[in-house]
């Protein structure tokens, strides 16, 4: 009881001295490899590129004046769901086809 550590078995280490490097560089070299992946972000393209304006609004007309909603028009234009209906509002708005739904 006087000393209980040094009557316990020692463990052997897994790893033996000449190996432990190589190792290392391994780990090391997997998590290095890691690192640049993750730091890769998607590509993810939400703005399409600019149109004229005045052609722009052209077509946001007529697709307003088809019965197309300001949301469809902005995907027919080319923008993804859920995008680009604040430019179409505004389009539409300044050809004075839309008033908005904020507009008293």
């Amino acid at each position: 009881m006087e000393n209980e550590t040094a009557t316990k078995p020692d463990t052997a280490p897994t790893e033996t001295a000449s190996t432990a490097p190589v190792a290392t560089k391994q780990r090391k070299a997997k998590k290095a490899a890691a690192r640049k992946s993750a730091k890769k972000p998607a590509a993810k393209k939400t703005r399409k590129p600019e149109m004229d304006p005045k052609k722009f609004a052209a077509r946001a007309v007529r697709l307003y004046g088809a019965g197309k909603k300001v949301s469809e028009i902005a995907v027919a234009l080319g923008y993804e769901r859920g995008h680009g209906q604040n430019r179409v509002a505004k389009a539409l708005i300044a050809a004075g086809f839309y008033k908005g739904k904020r507009a008293a």
